[in-house]
C-alpha cells in the first residue's frame, strides 16, 4: 500500500502546532498544549495551518479527539499515523449541519476500524 505524500513525517519546525502530516501541506494531526484524550467523538473546531499556495489553507486533526474515536493513546494515534496504519478515506461537507456552513466529515479506517469525526474548521490567525 503506498502512503499519502508525507504521511507521518513532522510538520516544519516554524509551524503553528506540534504534530504530524496525515496528507503534505493538506491535512495534519497535531497535539494542542495540554491534550488530554477526551471521552467520545462531539464536534469540535479543527485547527488550521499556513497554506502552500496562494490562498490555501491546510486542516488540522486534533489527535486527542482521534485517540478518542479509536480507543487508543495519543501516543498511538502518532505512531499509526507513522506506520501508515491510520488511513484517511474519505471528508465531505455536510450540507445544513446544525454546526454551520463549515462542518465537515472525516472519515478515518485503523486496521478493521473505521471512525467518522464531524468537525468545523475554524480558520485560525497563526494560518495566515
Amino acid at each position: 500500500m503506498r502512503l499519502p505524500l508525507g504521511q507521518g513525517e513532522p510538520l516544519p519546525p516554524d509551524f503553528p502546532y506540534q504534530g504530524a502530516w496525515i496528507v503534505e501541506n493538506t491535512l495534519f494531526l497535531y497535539q494542542p498544549d495540554g491534550a488530554q484524550i477526551v471521552a467520545g467523538t462531539a464536534p469540535r473546531f479543527t485547527a488550521s495551518g499556513p497554506g502552500f499556495g496562494e490562498g490555501k489553507v491546510s486542516v488540522g486533526i486534533d489527535a486527542s479527539q482521534l485517540a478518542a474515536a479509536f480507543t487508543i493513546s495519543i501516543d498511538d494515534i502518532f505512531a499509526a499515523n507513522r506506520d501508515g496504519s491510520l488511513a484517511i478515506t474519505g471528508a465531505r461537507t455536510l450540507p445544513a449541519h446544525p454546526l454551520g456552513d463549515n462542518a465537515r466529515e472525516f472519515v478515518f479506517r485503523l486496521a478493521e476500524q473505521t471512525r467518522a469525526l464531524v468537525l468545523t474548521q475554524n480558520i485560525d490567525p497563526r494560518a495566515t
